[in-house]
C-alpha cells in the first residue's frame, strides 16, 4: 500500500511539473534501475532542474497543495507531502556543479512510475569521456557481454586513462575545494539579499 500511494505521490510531482513545463530530469533509484535492472528502495525522488526554473518548480508544486521549500539557496529544493519527498537538485556536488543544457542534451528517455522522463546518467559518462578517463560510451540497446567485455579491458589496458586520472586526482587533491563551495554560497546570499532590496523597495 505505501508503495503504491509512493508512486501516486511521484507520478503527481512529475506530471504538475509536465504540465507547467518544467522541465526535469530523473536521477537517483530510478534512472539507476533503468540502467542496471536492479531495484532498491529509495527514500525520496531526485529530480534535476535548470537554475532558471527552480522557483518556477516550487512554486508549481505548492500551487498543486505540496509543502515546498528552498532547502539551499545554491543546490537544493524540496517538495513533501505527508511523509514522501522530492529532491530538486539545480547545482550537483553541492552547488559547484549547476544543472545547464548539457545535461539534458545527454539525457535518455524512458518512463518511471508511469511517467515519460529523461535520465541523467548519461550526462555523467560523457563528462568521464569529455575528460580523458574512459573509453566512448556503449549504447544501451545494443549493449552485449563482448561489448562490455571490450569495453573494459580497454580500460584496464589503456595506460592513457590510468595517466589522466592520476592527473586529475592530483589537481582535485590541490585544491581547496571547500574555499570554492563558500564561494559559491556566498555568491548565492548576496544575489538573494539583492533581490530582497529590491522587492522592498
Amino acid at each position: 500500500m505505501a508503495a503504491r500511494y509512493t508512486r501516486r505521490f511521484y507520478r503527481d510531482v512529475l506530471t504538475s511539473l509536465e504540465r507547467a513545463n518544467v522541465p526535469v530530469l530523473v536521477g537517483g533509484a530510478f534512472a539507476f534501475s533503468h540502467f542496471t535492472g536492479i531495484q532498491r528502495p529509495t527514500k525520496d525522488f531526485d529530480l534535476f532542474v535548470r537554475r532558471e526554473h527552480i522557483e518556477r518548480a516550487l512554486a508549481t508544486l505548492a500551487d498543486a497543495g505540496f509543502h515546498t521549500e528552498l532547502t539551499f539557496p545554491h543546490w537544493l529544493g524540496k517538495a513533501r507531502s505527508d511523509e514522501f519527498l522530492v529532491d530538486l537538485i539545480f547545482g550537483s556536488g553541492n552547488g559547484v556543479a549547476p544543472v545547464d543544457d548539457m545535461w539534458f542534451e545527454n539525457a535518455v528517455q524512458a518512463e518511471a512510475v508511469g511517467v515519460p522522463v529523461w535520465l541523467d546518467q548519461p550526462f555523467w559518462a560523457q563528462q568521464l569521456v569529455r575528460i580523458g578517463v574512459s573509453p566512448t560510451t556503449l549504447p544501451l540497446r545494443r549493449l552485449s557481454p563482448d561489448l562490455l567485455a571490450g569495453a573494459i579491458r580497454d580500460a584496464i589496458d589503456r595506460p592513457a586513462f590510468s595517466n589522466r586520472a592520476q592527473e586529475i586526482a592530483e589537481s582535485i587533491n590541490a585544491e581547496d575545494g571547500a574555499a570554492r563551495v563558500v564561494a559559491a554560497v556566498r555568491r548565492t546570499l548576496k544575489n538573494h539579499s539583492t533581490l530582497d532590496t529590491l522587492g522592498a523597495a
